[in-house]
């Protein structure tokens, strides 16, 4: 299946003379190929916007995922492995653009507090930055958790020929999703159905495609994010998931495709 990230092969033939930046995505926290973008973006004078929704925790050479690219943008959000309830982030090492962040999350106010430029309330509560703080202290050993969980779905559920799985191959996830990726949509609707007669019920993200709001991209045409869009599954995975219950998972997945 492979990494389900961008590929840096098609990247540089999509370059036009109206392009800023690449805007790669950390697929469920699995890291991109960092260095080859970072290769190719100075070549053309880009910049980097990752998104990096899912990829607190990830790591690209023993250091975070997060030092790469000229901003990185990473949720906050209930379901992240470090939450804050809502909210996000938004990480540079970038002077200019950090002071310029600051002003546009505060309503484009600068310390003299007049307006300079666009901006909007973009400022994280207290109590949102209070929680998250507080969870601050489990975030390694719930990384770990999940880590054991996601590694002991692999190894039983790579016993199915039929069943795909994202590549990790550059720097190391951090394991907050366990993808599975069927052979087709109908494959797909049955697992899912006999999870949800048992009450369990696994997530298809990124479907439909991003692609297909015709309304926003009326031209766009994605035929691999469309493929792998319909086939992949996430099953249950958090921190106080038990062993007998990734067990029943399995049994159930098995059941649907042996």
């Amino acid at each position: 299946a492979g990494t389900l990230n961008i590929d840096p092969k098609k990247i540089e033939e999509k370059i036009t003379d109206k392009t800023c930046a690449i805007l790669p995505v950390h697929v469920f926290g699995n890291p991109c190929d960092v260095e080859e973008i970072e290769t190719i973006a100075k070549k053309h004078n880009l910049k980097v916007i990752y998104d990096a929704a899912h990829a607190v925790g990830s790591t690209y050479k023993n250091e975070s995922l997060l030092n790469y690219g000229d901003i990185s943008a990473t949720s906050f959000h209930a379901t992240k492995l470090l939450n804050t309830a809502e909210g996000g982030g938004v990480i540079t090492a970038n002077n200019v653009l950090h002071e310029k962040l600051r002003r546009i999350r505060f309503f484009g106010h600068d310390d003299s507090k007049w307006v300079v430029e666009e901006g909007f309330n973009g400022k994280m509560t207290e109590v949102h930055a209070a929680l998250g703080l507080a969870n601050l202290k489990y975030y390694q050993s719930v990384l770990e958790d999940r880590k054991s969980k996601y590694l002991y779905y692999r190894e039983q559920l790579g016993k199915i020929n039929s069943i795909g799985f994202q590549e990790l191959k550059f720097g190391e996830t951090n394991y907050s999703y366990f993808p599975v990726i069927l052979e087709s949509e109908d494959i797909l609707m049955k697992v899912e159905s006999a999870l949800n007669k048992n009450n369990v019920f696994p997530r298809r993200y990124f479907y439909p495609s991003v692609n297909l709001y015709k309304e926003i991209l009326p031209a766009s045409s994605l035929p691999i994010s469309e493929d792998i869009s319909k086939r992949i599954l996430c099953l249950p995975l958090y921190y106080k998931l038990t062993s007998e219950e990734i067990d029943f998972v399995i049994s159930i997945v098995t059941k649907q495709l042996i």
